[in-house]
């Protein structure tokens, strides 16, 4: 993340909650073998920021890539959550993960802590790879896990399979 607060209408919000982080995760594959994986978690600009909505006066503009996004104040309460949701998959990597059909992750939450609209369902899509670029540290892998973006959405994601988020990271290493 280039900035620390993005202004919108006048109010700043902070993103630092959002900031890189690294964590270290503990999980027995299948051979029985215990990997330690360090993982670093970061956060694209689409888990606070929405292409549909209007451009208007005072209204936070995020550069993406080639396209022009607006700061949304329902996503970026949203987004509140999503490093202790992350956190979760670390602390806990037997928890299931979805494999879209995008070739990427997704997880999903029925409650929020912001409140959802009736039928909605929040989502979060993210890649994991392997992280050439963190840190050398002796007897851990390194992966790299980028949340691509984050929404809540009224249909569900289609996906082709489902696993423990361990088992993903195991086959990133193994």
């Amino acid at each position: 993340m280039a900035t620390n607060t993005i202004k919108h209408l006048g109010i700043d919000y902070s993103l630092g909650h959002l900031k890189a982080k690294q964590h270290v995760l503990s999980w027995v594959g299948k051979n029985q073998q215990t990997l330690n994986i360090a993982v670093r978690i970061r956060y694209s600009s689409h888990c606070y920021s929405d292409k549909s909505l209007p451009e208007e006066i005072d209204v936070g503009i995020i550069h993406d890539r080639l396209e022009r996004r607006v700061f949304c104040p329902i996503r970026y309460q949203h987004s509140l959550a999503l490093p202790s949701m992350f956190r979760a998959l670390i602390e806990r990597p037997v928890e299931t993960v979805y494999l879209t059909y995008e070739d990427n992750c997704s997880i999903y939450r029925l409650e929020m802590p912001h409140s959802l609209m009736d039928g909605e369902i929040y989502y979060a899509f993210f890649r994991v790879r392997k992280a050439s670029n963190l840190p050398q540290q002796l007897d851990l892998h390194r992966l790299d896990l980028f949340v691509e973006s984050a929404y809540p959405r009224k249909t569900r994601v289609a996906v082709k399979a489902r696993m423990p988020f361990g088992r993903v990271v195991e086959r990133l290493v193994m």
